[in-house]
């Protein structure tokens, strides 16, 4: 890398490649990975992400909660061909990440368009209406 003498988009791609590549080795039982940055011509934020080998992801913990509550199998595959891979409970319209299994790509879907794939499941009850019995 040549000398920088301010920070841009092109420069900062290749600093979070370098990051990438040294925190790679940082801990066998560790995924570290630089995201997201904001910077000025002189000063960069990169956000680090951390997370434990094999461990689930928030989405993933949120789903199965979630499915639970709802009553939808999350084991099984909706008739075209998706699955149930995470719940983003601060996505208000669309919650509900899916898999394509032919195609691994991920999409996301609301309340409604799970209910119609995944029908045997309870009435769906906004979040933010429901209260735990005491």
């Amino acid at each position: 890398m040549s000398s920088i003498k301010e920070f841009n988009k092109q420069n900062l791609k290749e600093i979070r490649e370098m990051l990438n590549k040294a925190l790679a080795g940082i801990h066998p039982d560790l995924i570290a990975e630089a995201q997201n940055a904001s910077f000025t011509s002189g000063e960069v934020t990169f956000k680090l992400n951390i997370k434990i080998k094999g461990a689930k992801s928030r989405a993933a913990s949120m789903l199965e909660e979630i499915a639970g509550y709802r009553g939808i199998d999350i084991t099984k595959t909706s008739a075209d061909g998706y699955k149930l891979v995470g719940y983003e409970s601060k996505k208000r319209t669309r919650p509900w990440v899916v898999e394509k299994v032919s195609t691994g790509k991920r999409y996301v879907m609301s309340d409604m368009d799970v209910s119609f794939r995944w029908p045997n499941n309870r009435p769906l009850i906004p979040i933010k209406d429901f209260v735990p019995s005491a």
